[in-house]
C-alpha cells in the first residue's frame, strides 16, 4: 500500500492510499472470522495502529478512532486529483465553518 496523500484535523483523518488486493489461503482456525493477511480490513487495522501508538506517545493518551471506515474506489487521475484537493483544502474549510457558519457552502 502507498499512501498518496494524507491530511490529519482535529475530529478525523483523511488518507489516500493505493491498494492493491492479494488472495491467499489461510488455514488458520480463525481466518473465517479474522481479518485476512493483505486485506484492506487488515492493513486499516495495521494503520490505526501504528498512529495510535506515535500518538501515545507524544502525550495523546486521549485519542480515539471511529470504528468504522469509509473506502471508495478511485477510478480515474481526475477524481483522484479532486480527492487530494478536498482533503488537502478540507481544514481549511473546516476553520470556516467553525468561525463563519453563515459564510460556509458546505463544499
Amino acid at each position: 500500500m502507498k499512501t498518496s496523500e494524507v491530511c490529519f484535523e482535529s475530529n478525523l483523518s483523511r488518507d489516500v492510499a493505493c491498494y492493491v488486493s492479494t488472495t491467499g489461503k489461510n488455514n488458520n482456525f480463525y481466518s473465517a472470522i479474522s481479518p485476512q493477511p493483505n486485506s484492506l480490513s487488515s492493513i486499516i487495522r495495521s494503520y490505526k495502529s501504528a498512529v495510535t501508538n506515535q500518538l501515545s506517545k507524544k502525550g495523546y493518551k486521549q485519542f480515539q478512532w471511529q470504528p468504522r471506515f469509509y473506502d471508495r474506489i478511485i477510478r480515474n487521475e481526475i477524481e483522484l486529483l479532486n480527492i487530494r484537493k478536498y482533503i488537502m483544502q478540507n481544514p481549511l474549510k473546516w476553520d470556516l465553518e467553525k468561525d463563519y457558519p453563515e459564510n460556509y457552502d458546505g463544499i
